[in-house]
């Protein structure tokens, strides 16, 4: 069996710490409908405009957005409609462990 090199999954690597965060993933929810400007998010995530910020460049940089300037403000948007493909199957095994989890204790509790 080959593995992937060092940098391919350097690279899978920062995309995934990309998605890791509650509020990036809200970042790529809000932008699924359409671009928005930084000053757009602020009061959806009710987070400070350099949190937003920081948390933006680390979905351009991993490639998850794009983004351009407009006079003083930045616009960002979903470059890569895979990874809302990626987000589905993430809920596919999140629900397995939930389901699993649960089974586990109904079991326990019928054991005592």
């Amino acid at each position: 069996m080959e593995l992937p090199n060092d940098r391919i999954n350097e690279l899978r690597a920062n995309v995934l710490k990309a998605l890791c965060d509650p509020i990036r993933l809200k970042i790529i929810y809000a932008l699924k409908d359409g671009e928005r400007c930084v000053c757009e998010l602020i009061p959806l995530l009710r987070r400070s405009q350099s949190t937003i910020s920081k948390d933006l460049d680390m979905l351009y940089r991993s490639g998850i957005l794009g983004r351009r300037a407009e006079g003083k403000k930045t616009i960002y948007w979903v470059s890569s409609e895979g990874v809302f493909r990626i987000l589905e199957e993430v809920d596919r095994i999140a629900m397995r462990s939930i389901s699993d989890l649960a089974k586990t204790y109904s079991q326990s509790e019928k054991a005592l």
